[in-house]
């Protein structure tokens, strides 16, 4: 995908008109037809005023509204009701429900309701007038945005797709475009994730000024270990914005506020089948949400708990201490004890007592670790294992000459020559580099 600041060269006070021709609705209708059971996006938001075509719009919610943007009175009015302004269009307040039934009958859960200023203030015409007034000023300057979020198939799609400029033309390809009929474009290396992204509830926030769309984020499904489903918006905006970035505060409250993750449920993983632009583009593990403050006893509380993809988040959390390594190192499941082992922050006698067993997967573990000591990769480059083998020539702290006297060991099999026939050309031409680098200084 183009990237923020590209993708903002491209749209520089242009709208982003993203409709998907008929051979892309096609392809839509026929994913979706061919799906096993419903797409999940209306299940994960049920309890959301979606309109029939899968729409729900909200306010951009200003970050602290000025004294221009709430009439002194106005807020007065407000507290009177107990409701506090949140924006500069909505007020909220906090309410209490008893659940009627279920297993949960009557527990007392707390909400926060939202309304609109406005309608709060019908009661007092002058004052919904004034507040109007002031709106309408603010709404010229700021020109007037707001968000469209979409759940149904065909505007989850359109996310990618059928993107044209003001002179209908294409200004732009996504790894995620389905194939274009008029451009004869073949489709975006990525772009069968967006038939995952539908299947598994993906939703997708537009953000309009003036009622047209300028940019838009998407709101992936995260996964607890316990299994349950929150949205959370990826981390860039394409396309335009407020000037405030505003938009992305708003959208990211909403999914927070109507998406709330469970207490007793740690780590949120984005779900293993759907686009993740965030890792994709790091080409780190995927994106993780931490319910709450990660505190030392919940780090080792998730590390016993042994779900894989939480133990890895938290000790890629920078905050993981040497104790945190050592209740991973000592859990019984290799995959956890192999998530410390490849760590660089691992304490060193954890990768020594490692290479000390005769766990090969554990010594292979040992290898990935970017702080591994020399020691330790010539373990690995004189170990039986042509897995533990190939891991340590790439290391980089492994040794020419070592790595030579491999290629020449008759004894090698053919897959540790070629291992060490490919990194010792990556050494010279790594060198040549450095040369010719040093002859540019030198100049």
């Amino acid at each position: 995908m183009l990237s923020f600041k590209q993708y903002l060269n491209v749209y520089f006070e242009e709208f982003l008109f993203e409709a998907l021709d008929a051979e892309q609705s096609k392809i839509v209708s026929q994913w979706v037809s061919d799906l096993k059971s419903n797409p999940k996006g209306p299940e994960l938001s049920k309890h959301l005023p979606f309109d029939e075509t899968g729409r729900l719009d909200i306010p951009l919610e200003r970050s602290e509204p000025s004294n221009q943007e709430i009439h002194p009175e106005v807020k007065q009015h407000l507290e009177k009701k107990g409701f506090s302004p949140v924006s500069s269009t909505h007020a909220e307040k906090e309410i209490e429900t008893i659940i009627p039934e279920g297993p949960r009958k009557g527990e007392v859960v707390r909400k926060r309701q939202q309304q609109k200023i406005g309608a709060l203030l019908s009661d007092n015409p002058d004052l919904q007038k004034k507040h109007a007034e002031i709106g309408a000023k603010a709404g010229a300057k700021s020109g007037n945005f707001s968000i469209e979020i979409r759940r149904d198939p065909h505007g989850v799609a359109e996310m990618s797709s059928g993107n044209k400029n003001k002179k209908g033309k294409e200004s732009w390809a996504s790894c995620m475009g389905l194939p274009d009929e008029s451009c004869n474009y073949g489709g975006g290396i990525q772009y069968g994730y967006i038939k995952k992204d539908i299947e598994h509830g993906t939703h997708v926030a537009y953000i309009q000024r003036n009622g047209r769309r300028i940019g838009r984020v998407a709101l992936k499904p995260f996964v607890s270990e316990h299994g349950h489903t929150i949205l959370r918006p990826e981390p860039n905006i394409y396309g335009q914005q407020d000037a405030n970035g505003d938009a992305q505060k708003t959208i990211s409250a909403w999914a927070e506020r109507n998406f709330p993750a469970k207490e007793g449920h740690s780590v949120y993983t984005a779900h293993p089948e759907v686009y993740d632009d965030n890792s994709m583009n790091s080409r780190t593990h995927r994106s993780h949400h931490i319910n709450g403050e990660l505190t030392s006893d919940k780090i080792h509380n998730i590390l016993k708990n042994g779900e894989i993809n939480s133990s890895r988040a938290v000790l890629n959390s920078g905050k993981a201490k040497e104790d945190h390594f050592r209740t991973a190192y000592s859990h019984k499941k290799p995959e956890i004890r192999n998530i410390a082992l490849e760590h660089p922050d691992s304490p060193k006698d954890i990768l020594d007592h490692a290479l000390s067993g005769d766990d090969h997967g554990a010594h292979e573990a040992a290898m990935r670790n970017p702080n591994a000591s020399g020691d330790h990769i010539e373990q690995g480059l004189s170990h039986p294992s042509d897995k533990v083998k190939a891991v340590a020539i790439n290391h980089k702290k492994a040794k020419e000459d070592h790595i030579r006297n491999i290629l020449n060991d008759p004894s090698s099999s053919d897959y540790i020559r070629d291992s060490a026939s490919k990194r010792l050309k990556r050494m010279e031409t790594a060198k040549k580099l450095s040369a010719m680098r040093q002859k540019s200084i030198e100049k």
